[in-house]
């Protein structure tokens, strides 16, 4: 019989997908907590931990991919928070590269789209957007 945490971890890749859970291993962080419920099983992916220097943190909202779910003592499990990769998408580019005529296609049809709120990104109420403050100050 598996245990929980393995229990866990299975369904979270089965979750997030096998194929982006191998390709971004590296970036990845598995974690487990015995909860009241069950175990808690977390598995997160920071696709940008090459830009940081500390690339852990127990804000969900600071990983780019991430699956959560409680493992109960009879092994079912119940997914709980996820940001998944099929919610994103994806151009990846380094800063010295310009993007191909296709990407800045892409590029420029995304910013015409609406934005598409969803129960894991919720549009923001007026007071939660006045705690953003901008990376570069206007001068």
């Amino acid at each position: 019989m598996m245990s929980r945490e393995q229990v866990g971890f299975n369904k979270l890749i089965e979750t997030i997908g096998k194929d982006f859970c191998l390709q971004y291993k590296d970036v990845s962080c598995f974690s487990t907590e015995e909860v009241p419920e069950g175990l808690y099983c977390f598995l997160g992916f920071d696709l940008h931990a090459n830009e940081r220097t500390l690339t852990l943190s127990s804000n969900l909202d600071e990983w780019d991919v991430y699956a959560t779910c409680i493992v109960f003592d009879d092994n079912t499990v119940e997914l709980r928070k996820c940001k998944l990769p099929s919610n994103i998408h994806w151009i990846a580019l380094n800063p010295s590269d310009q993007p191909t005529k296709e990407q800045a296609t892409e590029i420029e049809e995304a910013s015409r789209r609406p934005i598409q709120y969803t129960e894991d990104a919720p549009e923001l109420t007026d007071e939660e957007l006045s705690e953003f403050r901008p990376v570069k100050p206007h001068r």
